[in-house]
């Protein structure tokens, strides 16, 4: 009997410690998902973060944490208003730096406004507001013919995107040839700095000349991609 006694309270003790450890396991569960959604959060708001302006003059043009209007076409593809070969982005800035940009410096800046096609497009935008927002934008030529620009990957340790004064080794540093502009087009990228150069309207134009200097694209996060190269 008493021999039976142990054996029951030592299945009571093992059942203990494993619902305890279970408990435990339930609970770092809980936070670790809590942790999750708080890193979503915070990229999901670092993806609305609007383009700035840091400085501008007759010469250049300087843009930090730039949101791309439509899909860029670094690879130079023939579209239904771009001939084969010629390179090109739009710039998304807010209707504050829209207004210094085409008052002051002679920037040919748009306001995108979307309008419904048909009824399926109307209840899309109706359904989904925040993502059929008018906002303004301005076109980047990308110029290759006697000089390419300078254009950097940065690979961002775990602590994310780095801060605009904080130096970059190196080696989380990889400067693109021309042939691999076309890899920005399909990238996914956390963050992109540039500087854009300014030149006055030619003698037959009315708008400021721009295209890319350099750029300094945060690449997101990815083991394949630094394993392989691209």
């Amino acid at each position: 009997m008493g021999q039976s006694l142990g054996v029951c309270k030592n299945f009571a003790e093992i059942t203990w410690h494993i619902i305890e450890r279970n408990n435990k396991i339930q609970g770092f569960l809980r936070s670790f998902h809590f942790l999750l959604q708080f890193v979503n959060h915070v990229k999901i708001e670092r993806d609305i973060i609007m383009t700035k302006l840091l400085q501008a003059s007759n010469h250049q043009i300087i843009l930090e944490d730039v949101e791309f209007a439509f899909k860029p076409n670094f690879a130079g593809r023939e579209e239904r208003y771009n001939r084969a070969g010629d390179r090109y982005f739009n710039v998304v800035v807010s209707p504050e730096d829209a207004q210094i940009l085409a008052e002051q410096y002679g920037v040919n800046v748009k306001l995108w406004e979307p309008k419904p096609r048909d009824d399926e497009m109307a209840k899309k935008m109706a359904e989904n507001p925040d993502m059929y927002e008018p906002f303004h934008y301005f076109k980047v030529k990308v110029y290759t013919k006697f000089a390419i620009p300078s254009i950097a990957l940065i690979y961002d340790d775990e602590n994310g995107v780095c801060d605009v004064d904080d130096p970059v080794c190196a080696q989380n540093r990889q400067f693109l040839t021309e042939d691999q502009f076309q890899l920005i087009d399909e990238m996914e990228m956390q963050c992109v700095d540039m500087t854009i150069r300014r030149r006055e309207p030619s003698d037959d134009g009315t708008y400021a000349r721009l295209d890319l200097k350099n750029a300094y694209i945060h690449v997101a996060p990815s083991p394949l991609e630094r394993k392989y190269g691209f």
